[in-house]
């Protein structure tokens, strides 16, 4: 099975490279076995190949999240099934063809979802939710008026949709930043 993998510390261009790893492990009770379709690379994964490795390391798959489809399920786990597609988050090692998670690490989508789009699903929602809530201490500490507006910058990515929904949903008024005509209209309709 090919894996992207590090030995040592350093920028990712120079220390990450593809090898062939042994095949993932059978998943065992309350795990899945995923094929990978897409795993995005962000900025978490490139700071993962900055930092040492243990002593003895046998070094590192890279990697934090994925879209793909289910090829085997363990014991305990009900609601998902082999040919089922999942995005997964935290996936460690992700960025390989086949990959055992926990099962709790997943969530089915349907096929109307891209792949990539899947795969920044769960991590994207962590994101805006992390902002939010810092957003959230910052009013207070502050003591902003409840109608101070929310300047999202980058309204139109996928994360700033997230936060400006949320903040809506919350009854904050939103300004929504964005580049383009194109970009504004769907800032808009979502």
């Amino acid at each position: 099975m090919k894996s992207v993998v590090h030995y040592r510390a350093g920028d990712a261009a120079a220390v990450a490279h593809i090898e062939d790893r042994p095949e993932a492990p059978a998943p065992r009770a309350g795990e899945i076995q995923v094929r990978v379709s897409v795993s995005p690379v962000h900025r978490g994964d490139l700071v993962a190949t900055e930092t040492g490795l243990p002593d003895g390391s046998a070094g590192r798959r890279l990697g934090t999240e994925a879209a793909g489809v289910v090829t085997a399920v363990g014991p305990s786990v009900p609601a998902l099934h082999a040919g089922d597609r999942v995005a997964v988050f935290p996936a460690p090692g992700a960025w390989s063809e086949h990959i055992t998670v926990p099962a709790e690490a997943a969530v089915a989508v349907p096929d109307s979802l891209g792949d990539e789009t899947a795969s920044v699903l769960l991590v994207n929602t962590l994101t805006s939710r992390d902002v939010l809530r810092a957003v959230d201490e910052l009013r207070a500490a502050a003591a902003a008026p409840s109608d101070s507006p929310l300047l999202v910058s980058g309204a139109a990515s996928a994360v700033g949709k997230l936060i400006v929904q949320q903040a809506r949903d919350r009854g904050w008024p939103v300004v929504a930043v964005v580049r383009s005509d194109r970009s504004a209209s769907t800032v808009r309709t979502n």
